[in-house]
């Protein structure tokens, strides 16, 4: 059996992860799990308002519960704290599943700022955030460390970054 493999999607609103962790779980056939569609069910049924700390729990469980099967799982969110980057470490571990975290952000603030007005909304009911979100996010966020993550500029075309990870992912190296 080979090793299955925990995908950790995180970075600021807005970077790239989602459309990044779609196209891998569509081409990987991997289970993929958005916090926002969770925070999006919980608000829709007037259990939290806007975004949550019990989107993060439920997503981490559902990626246990995945693992615990030995099934790869992508988690896309922005996880902005170590503690919750933590968390996900120590599931991983638990289950003997590779960790591979992919950090997206954009380098020109100006583009960044651009795209923005034209995300493509992927969440039913799901209202993108602007650049004063971004910004709020930023003043929290806690950085990667560069050797636990893979860094993936949304400048580069996605299709790029889909190859560079699809490489890391077979290949087990950068």
């Amino acid at each position: 059996m080979t090793q299955s493999k925990c995908i950790l999607f995180s970075g600021l609103p807005g970077s790239g992860k989602t459309t990044l962790a779609r196209q891998l779980a569509i081409r990987l056939q991997i289970p993929l799990f958005s916090k926002d569609t969770i925070d999006r069910i919980l608000r829709d049924d007037g259990l939290v308002e806007g975004s949550s700390l019990t989107g993060y729990h439920l997503l981490m469980d559902l990626a246990e519960q995945q693992l615990s099967f030995h099934i790869s799982t992508i988690l896309d969110a922005v996880f902005p704290m170590q503690g919750f980057r933590e968390r996900v470490a120590s599931i991983a571990q638990k289950h003997d599943a590779k960790l591979l975290v992919i950090h997206t952000y954009c380098s020109d603030d100006a583009v960044y700022r651009q795209r923005l007005t034209s995300r493509v909304v992927y969440h039913q009911g799901w209202t993108a955030k602007g650049w004063e979100e971004v910004e709020r996010v930023r003043s929290f966020y806690q950085p990667w460390e560069q050797n636990a993550a893979i860094f993936l500029d949304a400048i580069v075309p996605v299709e790029e970054n889909l190859a560079r990870i699809l490489n890391i992912f077979y290949q087990g190296e950068d």
